[in-house]
């Protein structure tokens, strides 16, 4: 799941919490919970670095169950959780829906919760009842991307968008939200959709069966740099390179890369390791009384990046 950010300063999250919370604020030391869909995926890394930093500065105890991308498991991670008392739960989802069963039965025991760069359930961005929720603007990325489109392609041109993975809310915002930005001009035409699960090898065989059905594209959009490489490597091989562009989104370090190489014409860049440090602060000022509103919503700062700009941010990769 990818992308990064400049942010200063800590922001809080909070939601009001009976039961663990209330031994949360006695000399117990707390203990907080953090499913996340799996280290395979970079991305995923970097927020798992981002929540031990900061709760080793905190002195909080981080439990971090691994899905391992496997829905079923992270269902069973969060009940293990659960069952195990923990203070406070984090959730990055593997499956927006697959895993409301297990957010609620965790409400239900009075654990706090909060999500982490994927949504819950429908949820645009905090879950009902929930602390809150960090992670990206998912369609603001894609507005940015979608606005560079029509900039790049002021005659129209045939465009070709490599989706996320299907179940994930954020997957549907950052496609919706850049096919929308799209209207603005009519001669450009989205002739293919195809998933590439933020992976970057199922992304690059996509992109090849498209190259095939349609090699007259002018554009890929990719939104998630893993997948945008991917791509890349596939337009290579068509021996395109130069005459599709490629946009992605999350400031990976392959992807700022390219986009310095000239491969990739743009990414956004935002921090995971950012938003992992604030959800972990969210959680403890709502444990330990410092902030208790509910159900807010942080978005990490996002920043276009292309060859303007590559300079300042060839350093600041993160996954």
């Amino acid at each position: 799941m990818a992308v990064a950010l400049i942010s200063a300063g800590a922001l809080f999250l909070s939601g009001c919490s009976a039961g663990p919370a209330d031994s949360a604020n006695s000399d117990k030391p707390l203990t907080i919970g953090a499913s996340v869909l799996g280290t395979e995926f970079p991305a995923v890394v970097a927020l798992d670095k981002g929540m031990q930093e900061e709760a080793r500065k905190l002195g909080v105890k981080l439990v971090i169950a691994d899905a391992g991308g496997q829905a079923s498991k992270q269902t069973n991670d969060v009940s293990d959780l659960v069952s195990q008392g923990v203070d406070g739960i984090v959730i990055n989802a593997v499956d927006s829906s697959a895993i409301v069963a297990s957010a609620q039965a965790a409400l239900a025991a009075k654990i706090p919760l909060a999500s982490a760069f994927t949504t819950l359930g429908t949820a645009t961005c905090a879950y009902s009842g929930s602390v809150g929720h960090v992670g990206f603007n998912e369609q603001g990325w894609a507005k940015l991307q979608g606005q560079e489109a029509v900039k790049i392609l002021p005659n129209g041109g045939n465009v070709a968008i490599i989706d996320g993975a299907a179940g994930l809310q954020s997957s549907k915002l950052r496609h919706d939200g850049f096919v929308k930005e799209l209207e603005a001009n009519p001669a450009i035409k989205v002739v293919a959709s195809q998933p590439g699960n933020f992976d970057r090898t199922t992304a690059l065989t996509a992109m090849e069966n498209i190259l095939q059905a349609h090699p007259d594209l002018s554009l890929v959009y990719a939104p998630d740099d893993n997948m945008a490489v991917g791509v890349i490597q596939a337009i290579k091989a068509a021996g395109k390179t130069g005459k599709i562009q490629v946009l992605g989104i999350g400031g990976s370090k392959d992807g700022l890369k390219a986009v310095q190489a000239g491969t990739m014409h743009s990414t956004v860049f935002s921090s995971l390791e950012q938003g992992g440090r604030q959800v972990i602060d969210a959680m403890v000022a709502n444990l330990r009384g410092t902030d208790k509103k509910m159900e807010q919503c942080i978005n990490v700062p996002q920043t276009l990046v292309d060859s303007s700009n590559i300079d300042k941010f060839m350093d600041k990769g993160e996954y």
